[in-house]
């Protein structure tokens, strides 16, 4: 993987005297550095140092060196958009600690556009999206997916 991504893939990785602690794997496209894989081992004597926030800045420090203008530190779980985007809340302790992590860089919430099938016929495709508007708990709209995909399994 390496080898074929050279160029657009770079790994960091942080070391306690010697050893590896905490690795992330970033790739790069135009003027974006997202974080893809990372890695931290929590039971060593390193794991009070903080190694995985070194690793994050190094990987900064030089996304600015080679001309990267954003640092993508991956998603948000969907409940954490709903407080900070619907709600206004810009701290929760319910929230997971990798929420707190990547919100203490400075992080700014944004929901991506979901995506978008192609449902034929067009009848089908209306009542989809009509069946997405009210249906709650997701459960209907995941079997009319499996079904349209041709995934649903029956028994």
């Amino acid at each position: 993987m390496y080898q074929e991504l050279a160029g657009q893939v770079v790994l960091f990785v942080g070391e306690v005297d010697g050893t590896a602690v905490a690795a992330d794997l970033v790739t790069t496209c135009g003027d974006m550095v997202r974080g893809r894989l990372i890695g931290f081992d929590r039971t060593g004597h390193g794991r009070r140092l903080g190694v995985p926030a070194a690793v994050t800045w190094e990987i900064i420090r030089w996304a600015k060196e080679q001309g990267y203008r954003w640092y993508d530190f991956g998603g948000l779980p969907h409940p954490v958009l709903h407080d900070m985007i619907d709600l206004g809340l810009r701290h929760n302790p319910r929230w997971p600690s990798t929420t707190h992590a990547k919100l203490g860089w400075g992080a700014t919430a944004f929901r991506y556009p979901p995506p978008v099938e192609l449902i034929r016929p067009r009848l089908a495709r209306i009542a989809y999206d009509t069946l997405r508007r009210y249906d709650r708990d997701q459960r209907l709209t995941s079997t009319a997916r499996q079904l349209l995909r041709g995934t649903l399994k029956t028994n």
